[in-house]
């Protein structure tokens, strides 16, 4: 097993694996194309980068990061917003190898913290806990749809 960074070639790819999270976690799936993979995850203005992890049948994972700002420590930081590992990559050090490759890119660009929402699946949970992750204790919000036009407009008004 290799983990690299995507490269344009992997669209198609690595288009499929977000799909199959998607429908992995519950969502609809589908969204993503090879076009759309390269359209925001290459070039000088791309939206995200990708690790990916390739084995003897081709991609077997990826981790899919983008540069945040943390505040309580004055300082950029990795977020990770993605990790998937196809089913039959899964228990055999692929997900770890994809973090501390993400870690090391994090520490090679001087950053201090990389930071990943998780799912409360007890598996998942167990995963980071044994790669000596720490949960902050904060759930992640989202506003998506009617809701963010409507927050947009100003409304609802916080109580």
């Amino acid at each position: 097993m290799t983990i690299r960074p995507a490269i344009p070639e992997d669209a198609a790819g690595l288009a499929e694996l977000l799909n199959e999270l998607d429908l992995h976690v519950g969502n609809p799936g589908g969204v993503f194309t090879a076009e759309k993979v390269l359209a925001d995850g290459f070039g000088p203005e791309a939206a995200f980068h990708c690790l990916v992890a390739e084995g003897g049948t081709g991609l077997l994972g990826y981790l899919l990061w983008y540069p945040a700002y943390d505040t309580d420590l004055a300082a950029r930081k990795m977020w990770v917003s993605d990790i998937y590992v196809r089913p039959a990559g899964r228990g055999k050090g692929v997900g770890a190898a994809l973090l501390r490759a993400a870690a090391a890119e994090a520490l090679a660009r001087g950053w201090p913290s990389l930071e990943l929402p998780a799912f409360a699946e007890e598996s998942t949970l167990r995963f980071y806990r044994g790669l000596k992750g720490h949960a902050k204790g904060a759930e992640v919000f989202r506003w998506e749809g009617a809701d963010l036009a409507a927050l947009g407009a100003g409304e609802p008004k916080a109580s």
